[in-house]
């Protein structure tokens, strides 16, 4: 556990809001100077409270799409554990993975260009560790928003609204969009000694990239076990799902305090929805006051992540394929 204070609390929100605001800014937000606020910055990524400043990037936008893979496994110890993780850490179409407790050891994001290639990435999973899978579940999601915003006890700031109109993306977009990839945070000095741009050509770029849709959000992603949190997935079933009810579901899970996101998958179940609590016992509360709201809506499962092992980052292969495919315009929704 780390000792957080007041202050260290709206850092946190600021860069869970936006990661790439200067620590003069964050300095004015917070009340304090801008040499503490670098200072605090610098020391909540030292103590592991910061685990990345991550991009989010719309990759539909990108032509690819997005499943979660559920993966129980077998006859393994901890040595062997550990090699499969470290290797889907490093795949390049995989992100996201966390380990949990229950039903599932692993639940994983693939990012496949189509269901073909999808397959593809699974044999290949297969091929590599097969004999330790028992069973499980891929869901392409068609739908989902997370909350970067809400473990500090902060309400939710509203995002800047994004235009409806096509971009033209060329190679040093991608690679713009490649380098915050690997940390949000980098600064326009730092990106114009490695694109060969002026910072300001860079500057109206990222904004355009913003506004497009494509860049959905920058935000710094914590360690929940040093916040004394637990986070659970509930998977729900509607009984008689209609557009009505699942637009009251999710304007809940909105404005819901502990609720960090939710997806909306093909199959399986109608929703799967992230929590957050600082023990088991607020869980329940929760579930039950979710079932006195909507008992309409039952609860298909819950999951518990045990420790996240990789951050819901673009990964590699997504730039690799881009880059060795001709690019096209993609379109805001």
């Amino acid at each position: 556990m780390v000792k957080l204070d007041i202050k260290d609390q709206k850092i946190l929100y600021e860069l869970s809001t936006n990661c790439r605001l200067t620590t003069s800014r964050i300095a004015k937000m917070v009340g304090v100077s801008q040499q503490v606020a670098d200072y605090r910055v610098n020391r909540l990524v030292r103590l592991g409270v910061i685990t990345a400043f991550v991009t989010e990037i719309d990759i539909e936008k990108l032509g690819f799409i997005r499943h979660v893979m559920y993966l129980q496994l077998k006859n393994v110890d901890e040595l062997k554990e550990r090699e499969i993780i470290s290797y889907f850490v490093r795949h390049p179409f995989l992100t996201w993975v966390v380990t949990s407790t229950g039903k599932w050891s692993i639940i994983m994001d693939v990012i496949s260009r189509n269901l073909v290639h999808l397959n593809a990435i699974v044999d290949e999973l297969k091929e590599k560790y097969g004999e330790f899978f028992g069973e499980y579940k891929i869901a392409s999601e068609i739908d989902y928003r997370y909350f970067h915003s809400k473990y500090y006890g902060f309400k939710e700031r509203t995002g800047k609204s994004q235009t409806n109109h096509v971009y033209e993306m060329d190679k040093t977009d991608m690679k713009l969009l490649e380098l915050l990839s690997d940390n949000a945070r980098s600064d326009y000095v730092t990106l114009s000694n490695l694109l060969q741009l002026t910072a300001n050509t860079i500057k109206n770029r990222l904004n355009k990239l913003v506004s497009a849709g494509i860049i959905k959000s920058f935000f710094a992603a914590p360690n929940k076990t040093l916040l004394c949190l637990e986070q659970y997935n509930i998977q729900f079933v509607f009984e008689h799902q209609s557009k009505v009810q699942e637009k009251k579901l999710i304007d809940y899970l909105i404005y819901h305090p502990n609720v960090h996101f939710y997806y909306k998958p093909v199959g399986h179940w109608d929703l799967e929805v992230g929590v957050f609590v600082e023990n088991p016992g607020k869980l329940r509360k929760i579930i039950l006051d979710f079932r006195n709201r909507f008992p309409e809506i039952k609860i298909y499962d819950t999951v518990l992540f045990y420790e996240e092992h990789k951050s819901n980052v673009v990964p590699a292969g997504v730039f690799q394929v881009l880059t060795n495919n001709r690019l096209s315009s993609f379109r805001s929704n």
